[in-house]
């Protein structure tokens, strides 16, 4: 049975990599693309109603129908602003990867929370990997990974823009807004779209350290258990 729970361990332990990594990217933008407010905040921070021309509440009717259109359904308006059927079609685009985003996010937890769980009663052993804990390899992966999305924006935000854009949809161009037809491009400035990109690299930077600071707390209590252990040993045989 000690056999069979440490295989099941082992298994769950190489699982939960991947359901870190996802974990860690889903949540760096649950907080965008579903809490309204984090917007409405950029809308005075970014002066959106001195450069889009329009008036406050005009700008939160027209946000208020496109997240209600994305998250529960609603038709699609854009406020009183006018909007083309190739504008449409883009945030039609946008509902499946919204909706797989919090898919992704509370599936995850509720894995890595029911996990945590099982391994804290010790009904699972300890999660180890090498003589590491799982958010090691995690953490490492997603190092690498916001490592060079960092150095793709830092040379040029657009080039990363686009990318980020070509990989979500591929083959389409309805990303591109032509203001005339779609005014709404004007109230969801690039400037926008760079702070949520920034505030996702400060929440997955944020996991990404509290998960390397945790697993070398844990590989260094490791060894400690290990050098207790080993000298108990050696004062029994004495």
């Amino acid at each position: 049975m000690s056999k069979r729970r440490e295989t099941i361990g082992k298994i769950l332990s190489w699982v939960s990599i991947p359901t870190l990594i996802l974990f860690v990217i889903a949540s760096a933008f649950i907080v965008q693309i579903t809490l309204r407010p984090y917007y409405f905040w950029h809308v005075s921070m970014l002066g959106i109603e001195q450069s889009s021309g329009y008036s406050f509440s005009e700008i939160a009717l027209a946000f208020n129908d496109v997240m209600d259109f994305i998250w529960f359904g609603a038709p699609f308006k854009t406020g009183n602003m006018p909007f083309s059927e190739s504008g449409k079609a883009h945030f039609e685009d946008c509902v499946p990867l919204f909706h797989l985003d919090l898919y992704v996010f509370l599936i995850t937890g509720a894995m890595l929370l029911i996990y945590l769980v099982l391994v804290k009663t010790k009904v699972l052993p300890k999660p180890r990997l090498f003589g590491f804990h799982p958010f090691f390899f995690a953490a490492i992966v997603l190092l690498l990974f916001l490592s060079v999305i960092l150095i793709i924006g830092m040379v040029d935000f657009y080039t990363l823009f686009e990318l980020f854009h070509k990989v979500l949809f591929p083959g389409k161009t309805n990303w591109i807004f032509d203001y005339r037809t779609d005014p709404v491009i004007n109230i969801l400035p690039e400037s926008f779209f760079l702070c949520c990109g920034i505030f996702a690299g400060i929440v997955a930077g944020s996991e990404i350290i509290a998960m390397l600071v945790s697993s070398l707390l844990f590989h260094t209590s490791e060894k400690e258990e290990r050098k207790i252990k080993l000298t108990l040993g050696i004062e029994k045989v004495l």
